[in-house]
């Protein structure tokens, strides 16, 4: 088993992050900055290789029990991940002095889908009679948020919609092991559906997490990884096995020399924050809860994983079905994902809606190996660089016009009621009161049908259509007033790039990493002075302003797109 260990790309890089954790971990047992549970994962990981990480172990263990775990209203101690790093740790190693820490469970009992499945997890590992009915009972609520497609919700709800790759990911691994733990069939079901959906959206180059919380962050291409290679298992089918190999190559593209990761898979992040400020534009796709040491630890420790599922595989000796699946297609369409896959290019579109990170109503796309256009949104319970300014959807002004009255005094209303209740933190969960814009985004009620976006409210409707040709694309947009409105300024064209270069009043060139391609618009445009932000790095809108205009019930603008890859 060792020669295969070394041989094995997983194992090579879990063992080396551990190593890092170890240079990093101070003599105490602590790291640098905030962090709540990465002495729990750094200790699960480093069992592993047991013999050369034993001191480091034990200074994370007496850390561990002496910290104050208190945590705050904003950001509770995460019970759930630290429980599950010492149940699989007390498992493995039957240390003494895991068993007072793991005797009455403690949680959080946040309920998003992900968290939720944490704890049922848990509650699998540390068995019992009523552990398991209150896992199966929080097994069987996730399950209903199931998408007939495979997705999974990490929130519901209109405001709080959220669409997370990331979670979704994160969610299949945690089924997975509860499947291990139950075998319950209907689990492996659910689990394989939900590996078939997130398998669609792996670009061709690897990048798979661009929609939703934690857009590019390693915590989901951990989870990603693990899961096919889980599949692969259970199916035999190598397209798994293949779409594992793909994300992994693409996850290592950004490892650095000291072998450390980027929590955001991003070039330009060079260092972790000791203090995390979402309005500090050096750690672009951060939040407010994102720990550095936690995150690492957690990568480590699923790379692990994903080892020994393979190491299971080729002891098996396994004959691979050659059949892909899920089936290659061009198009793949449902209500919230539009994917177009070409000989030249690949592009995704994401129904906007719910959290920032949900939308994608500009075409994200995969062109020779690079994902060369903005993802959308970022941190926003909190205080950060990201607005819905930058989501490519048009918005108007009017300081004459507080739009939708009765839904921004509800939503204050709302707000009130947590402050009362003593549940602060929820309060930047619902949707910013914009009172004299009318952004399309958040006022507009947006549906994916074939190749369209419709988007609905009782002042306006708007309509995309998206046109994919070889090497061109073609978005066309048309909005229509339902009632009279007046706009001191009003941008029907708004569309971010990473560099963006005016040729003539309708044509651009945007460039990324070596690559270019042209822009065309119909009507003459500019590039915004202001710098916005993505997890993915700054960006540049280029926009059409209308200033001083009233536009009557009835009316309609027609404004049109043609993007030219070279």
């Amino acid at each position: 088993m060792k020669g295969m260990q070394e041989k094995d790309i997983y194992y090579s890089i879990a063992y080396k992050i551990a190593k890092y954790l170890a240079k990093e971990q101070n003599n105490n047992g602590s790291f640098l900055g905030r962090n709540f549970c990465a002495q729990t994962f750094s200790t699960l990981l480093w069992s592993y290789f047991r013999d050369e990480f034993e001191l480091n172990i034990q200074n994370a263990i007496n850390y561990y029990i002496k910290k104050d775990k208190r945590g705050s209203v904003l950001f509770p101690h995460p019970w759930e991940f630290n429980n599950y790093a010492l149940l699989h740790y007390h498992i493995k190693t039957k240390d003494p002095k895991i068993s007072p820490l793991i005797g009455n469970l403690r949680f959080v009992g946040d309920r998003v889908a992900n968290w939720t499945l944490l704890r049922a997890t848990c509650r699998f590992l540390k068995g019992g009679f009523l552990n398991v009915v209150k896992a199966n009972l929080e097994l069987i609520r996730v399950l209903l948020w199931f998408q007939k497609n495979g997705f999974i919700f990490d929130e519901t709800g209109h405001a709080n919609e959220s669409r997370s790759l990331q979670y979704h990911c994160y969610s299949m691994a945690l089924l997975a092991e509860i499947y291990e733990l139950t075998r319950k069939e209907f689990i492996k079901k659910r689990f394989l559906q939900g590996v078939d959906y997130i398998t669609r959206l792996i670009l061709p180059n690897g990048d798979a997490l661009y929609v939703g919380r934690g857009q590019e962050q390693i915590f989901g291409y951990a989870a990603l990884v693990y899961v096919l290679e889980y599949a692969h298992k259970l199916t035999k089918r190598l397209a798994y096995k293949q779409k594992a190999d793909k994300v992994m190559s693409y996850l290592l593209k950004f490892q650095r020399e000291d072998s450390s990761f980027p929590l955001v898979l991003r070039e330009e992040e060079k260092e972790y924050p000791e203090e995390i400020d979402p309005q500090d534009d050096r750690f672009l796709g951060w939040y407010g809860y994102n720990d550095y040491f936690d995150y690492l630890s957690f990568l480590g420790y699923y790379l692990m994983k994903a080892h020994m599922v393979r190491v299971q595989i080729a002891h098996k000796d396994t004959k691979h079905t050659t059949k892909e699946h899920p089936d290659n297609t061009t198009t793949y369409q449902d209500d919230n994902f539009l994917l177009y896959s070409g000989p030249i290019y690949t592009a995704v579109i994401s129904r906007p809606g719910g959290y920032w990170t949900n939308d994608m109503p500009f075409p994200y796309v995969c062109y020779r190996n690079e994902s060369i256009f903005p993802c959308y949104g970022g941190e926003q319970r909190l205080k950060s660089v990201y607005t819905t300014d930058a989501i490519p959807l048009p918005f108007g002004v009017s300081k004459s016009k507080v739009w939708e009255l009765r839904r921004e005094i509800f939503f204050l209303m709302r707000k009130i009621r947590y402050f009362v209740r003593g549940n602060s933190y929820l309060i930047p969960k619902f949707k910013p009161i914009n009172r004299n814009k009318l952004v399309f985004r958040d006022k507009l009620k947006y549906k994916l049908t074939k190749n369209k976006l419709i988007g609905r409210s009782r002042y306006v409707d708007h309509t995309r259509i998206f046109e994919f040709q070889q090497d061109t694309i073609t978005i066309n947009d048309k909005i229509n007033f339902k009632k009279s409105c007046r706009f001191d300024r009003l941008y029907p064209i708004n569309y971010p790039f990473f560099d963006v270069r005016q040729i003539t009043d309708t044509e651009f060139i945007f460039r990324y990493k070596g690559l270019e391609g042209r822009l065309i618009f119909s009507n003459p445009c500019y590039i915004e002075e202001e710098e916005f932000y993505c997890a993915r790095g700054a960006i540049k809108a280029v926009r059409e302003r209308m200033t001083s205009i009233k536009f009557d019930k009835g009316n309609s603008i027609v404004r049109n797109l043609i993007i030219e890859l070279k």
